[in-house]
């Protein structure tokens, strides 16, 4: 009989913890992005507290009545469920911390903590999802995160949990509260979704003109027309060669994609960084056309004729092969772990980079450590990971926070955001980073800003932390290194160029700082640098042999 009784008693629990399993846990937000892209609630407001969120599923075919269930942090109920609170199958559920929710949240059920928060630590926390018999139907224990964005169970409802802009279908998003990872609703029937692929960009002056992708989601053998319309930002339409609205139409039977062309308008005007918001602001045919949540496409247009202080000297994203390739020099070459970037500070003034951020392309890699000073002319280096050296003087060595930077050897965008989420600085880079080496910086190299170590003939593949800007442009400056001699060198007065007597001036001098800005020029073998910025500098020196550089430090 009690073998009968223990047997029913384990089929009930069974069948109790089957029924049970279907609702999980599947995205939760601790770590809110500075700024308002934090703003998870669409309140307006971005809020530590109130825009953290903890989002469940409903994972079963059948409705679950879910009052009473509890949402535990740590040892605390930060949220139990009234009464009549019910969950339709394949749907979502989300309890933000507080505020105003605002949104379409793939119209799932929107509740606040109440226990007036949900107290995500950064720090890591275990979250627990009790019923009303206090049994554990889900739980989940995250580390330190320092990631800007949710993190997702990936793939969609089971697996582990990742960072939710790591997730190619995310379009960049740091957070879904509500839907799919890709802003969709769970199943939106035979509606014909319209979107941008992505939701923010950026872009140099210079280029011109960026491409915006409109998707469909869902198609219908029918004509879909929607209007896209400059809706807001800091800059103005005049920026963007008078852009107008825009229609974009896909005929019948087209493929779900539309290009939108935006032009970029290049001036001499210092602008500093602009912003650009598009808005799919209509569709025909509403009722079989909707609009999806990811309708707005922010444009961050950087101005190449301004500086922010800071310059990328140095990267590394393909690291040789071999212990050579050991740039952290932990003893270990690793292809993630021995990635670099490296920043010098070009001005006469101390930068505060606490709390700001390295990105590739979209994701955050790198949390710059508070208390981070980098004084004038000294480095600051961030390695993907590895045990690295302690910082000096010369040079303040991190490892980034995320334990990657992730820099793609075929081409990449290197991005420095400051703590209001601004750009500050970017590079873009393409194929020429997958040569075993690192790129740096060289103003006047003919092939442009950076180029590899085989263009200044160094002998080791990389030099984190020894700025290492080009000092050689051909082969005139190895047959007469030793003709020209420039001193006093450092200098805060005058420079004294003296030549070999086969030597001759032929198209004078020039002092070109590192960002490749001539700053003082002369006929004459003498050049006074008084009242210059203190940091390095390149003297060009054309000869009637050709052109010698060499490298000037200013104090």
């Amino acid at each position: 009989m009690k073998k009968h009784a223990i047997a029913l008693i384990c089929l009930s629990f069974s069948l109790y913890s089957q029924l049970h399993s279907q609702l999980i846990i599947n995205e939760i937000y601790a770590d809110v992005a500075v700024s308002l892209i934090g703003d998870a609630n669409g309140d307006g407001i971005r809020s530590a507290r109130e825009d953290e969120f903890i989002e469940l599923f409903n994972n079963g075919d059948t409705t679950l009545d879910i009052s009473g269930y509890k949402i535990i942090v740590g040892d605390l109920i930060k949220h139990e469920f009234s009464t009549e609170t019910l969950l339709s199958p394949k749907s979502f559920i989300v309890v933000f911390g507080g505020g105003t929710p605002n949104g379409l949240f793939g119209d799932s059920p929107i509740r606040l903590a109440s226990g007036g928060s949900l107290g995500l630590s950064n720090s890591g926390a275990t979250i627990i999802l009790q019923d009303t018999n206090e049994i554990t139907l889900d739980s989940l224990t995250y580390a330190a995160t320092n990631i800007d964005a949710s993190l997702v169970r990936t793939p969609e409802f089971e697996g582990d949990f990742l960072p939710h802009t790591e997730r190619p279908d995310a379009f960049g998003l740091p957070y879904s509260p509500g839907t799919l990872t890709n802003s969709f609703p769970y199943n939106n029937g035979d509606t014909t979704l319209i979107h941008f692929t992505i939701n923010r960009g950026i872009a140099i002056e210079r280029d011109g003109f960026i491409d915006l992708f409109l998707n469909l989601i869902n198609p219908r053998p029918a004509q879909v027309v929607a209007t896209v319309e400059l809706t807001g930002g800091t800059g103005t339409a005049d920026d963007l060669d008078n852009f107008t609205s825009q229609v974009v139409n896909f005929p019948v039977n087209s493929n779900s994609q539309r290009l939108l062309r935006i032009p970029i308008t290049d001036d001499d005007d210092v602008e500093g960084k602009e912003s650009f918001i598009f808005t799919i602001t209509t569709v025909n045919n509403p009722d079989s056309n909707q609009i999806s949540i990811n309708k707005n496409f922010e444009l961050t247009i950087f101005d190449d004729d301004t500086n922010s202080g800071l310059l990328l000297t140095e990267f590394l994203a393909d690291p040789p092969t071999g212990i050579i390739g050991d740039a952290n020099g932990d003893g270990e070459r690793n292809a993630s772990q021995d990635e670099f970037v490296e920043f010098l500070n070009i001005t006469d003034s101390t930068i505060d980079l606490s709390g700001m951020a390295i990105y590739d392309s979209d994701v955050l890699r790198h949390k710059i450590r508070d208390s981070t000073f980098l004084q004038p002319n000294q480095l600051l280096v961030v390695f993907g990971g590895g045990t690295i050296t302690e910082s000096s003087d010369e040079v303040i060595v991190q490892k980034a926070s995320t334990n990657r930077l992730s820099l793609d050897n075929g081409g990449d965008r290197i991005i420095l955001r400051d703590r209001l989420n601004e750009i500050i600085f970017f590079h873009e880079y393409g194929e020429e980073a997958s040569n075993d080496q690192s790129i740096v910086i060289c103003p006047i190299a003919p092939s442009g800003a950076y180029v590899d170590l085989t263009a200044i003939r160094a002998t080791e593949p990389f030099s984190p932390g020894a700025l290492h800007v080009c000092d050689v442009l051909d082969n005139t400056q190895e047959i007469y290194e030793t003709a020209v001699k420039v001193y006093p060198n450092p200098t805060n007065n005058d420079l004294n160029i003296e030549l070999s007597e086969e030597l001759q001036l032929a198209r004078g001098i020039e002092l070109i700082n590192i960002q490749g800005q001539t700053v003082l020029s002369t006929q004459h073998p003498k050049l006074s640098v008084q009242g210059l910025p203190n940091g390095f500098y390149l003297l060009k020196i054309n000869t009637n042999r050709g052109t010698i550089v060499k490298k000037v430090i200013t104090e």
